[in-house]
């Protein structure tokens, strides 16, 4: 008799990730009007993937929510519990943020299996985790880490750590996305070439800032349309807003020199910040993930990554595939090939140089020089539409979990 494999999940709260459970079985608070971190991006997922996940998953003797939903048990009633044999999944946040004593969560970990995850912020909480709750988590039952940062390259957050047999690498933002735009993408593919290049941009991280100064000293910024959310302490408005939110205040302080060409970017930029894309109107940080129509008429989407130190997927490199739009994908060394393990293919070989400035001059040589790839542009549309290949990503992991168990 094959072994089976059975998942709850600790029900998520306000400013967490919801996991797999509650991506798939369901929860009331995967609307459009709940905590961005909570589950607006993976509302729709159990609507297009669900069924198809769960039956994938039956053949395997996995299944998932089987005695909560994904509602999930709430955590004080699971401690209370009797050890079973399902894994529990909570968020990693949520764990940290937990108002218990370290005995009171050893006595979590001794007693049950848990699933730790971090697949809304890649893997940073679980850094966090294997360094505060060291002691805690160093004779538990059984825990196993579910990140979407890549496991070849976690950069500083250095996952390394953990056994091979005891995480699992969950691509969670290409599922998101794919199922988010097949609900809310109205956009229509056919293009009508009528503007250069376009390039999002919305916290003012140090290298994003480097990119877009990079861009300008090789000739390609004055051809594009870009944004970009610096802000003062003055112009601060409401927590949440797109554009003036306090959390977007001197983001590069304290990450940069004086002498730096992020600050020497935003001085010569500063009367045009906070700068915002054309025929946008973003109002709350959800927004992010809205398309234009009008974006589909660019020769090239520039997508400027969350993180140049790890390979780590969001929706700012897949919007342009989403868009039907040749795309530039700017983040660390080799990401692109990253990105091609997963089927999508890439245009241009500008990402295997050693430094940013590097990787961003041969791409604008590239763009500006080439126009695009239909092939590809509708590759990685078709792709980001197949609902086979985004189940895939939460069914393959899940199975080589079990056979590794």
């Amino acid at each position: 008799m094959r072994m089976a494999l059975n998942i709850e999940t600790i029900t998520p709260v306000k400013n967490c990730t919801a996991g797999l459970v509650s991506q798939i079985c369901g929860m009331s608070d995967l609307s459009p009007e709940a905590d961005y971190l909570l589950g607006y991006q993976v509302r729709h997922v159990k609507e297009v993937l669900g069924s198809r996940v769960t039956n994938a998953l039956a053949e395997q003797d996995i299944t998932l929510g089987t005695i909560y939903g994904g509602e999930g048990i709430d955590a004080r009633i699971l401690l209370s519990n009797e050890p079973d044999d399902s894994y529990y999944e909570i968020c990693a946040k949520q764990l940290l943020e937990l108002p218990w004593s370290k005995k009171k969560l050893k006595k979590l970990f001794d007693r049950h299996k848990i699933i730790i995850g971090d697949i809304g912020e890649g893997g940073f909480y679980i850094s966090r985790v294997l360094k505060e709750l060291a002691d805690e988590i160093a004779d538990a039952r059984d825990i196993i880490y579910c990140h979407a940062v890549s496991t070849s390259n976690t950069g500083d957050w250095d996952l390394d750590s953990i056994p091979a047999n005891k995480r699992i690498e969950i691509p969670h933002m290409i599922y998101a996305v794919g199922t988010y735009y097949q609900k809310n993408n109205f956009i229509e593919t056919s293009q009508e070439i009528v503007n250069k290049y376009l390039a999002p941009v919305h916290k003012a991280r140090q290298w994003r800032i480097e990119v877009l100064a990079t861009m300008e000293a090789n000739g390609i910024l004055e051809d594009t349309d870009w944004s970009l959310h610096y802000i003062t302490k003055e112009q601060s408005g409401r927590v949440n807003s797109f554009t003036n939110s306090p959390a977007l205040v001197n983001i590069l302080h304290g990450t940069v020199n004086e002498n730096s060409i992020a600050n020497t970017f935003i001085d010569k930029h500063k009367d045009a910040l906070p700068k915002s894309l054309p025929d946008s109107n973003p109002i709350v940080f959800k927004d992010h993930m809205h398309l234009n129509n009008s974006w589909k008429d660019y020769e090239w989407y520039i997508g400027i990554e969350t993180h140049c130190d790890k390979f780590l997927i969001t929706e700012k490199c897949l919007k342009g595939f989403a868009l039907g739009v040749p795309s530039i994908i700017i983040s660390d060394k080799n990401f692109n090939n990253y990105l091609s393990s997963f089927g999508f293919k890439i245009d241009g070989n500008y990402d295997y140089a050693d430094t940013l400035v590097e990787r961003v001059e041969l791409a604008c040589d590239f763009i500006k020089n080439n126009k695009g790839n239909k092939d590809i542009v509708k590759h990685n549309y078709e792709l980001l539409n197949n609902n086979e290949f985004l189940a895939s990503l939460i069914v393959g992991p899940l199975v080589k979990l079990k056979r590794d168990m």
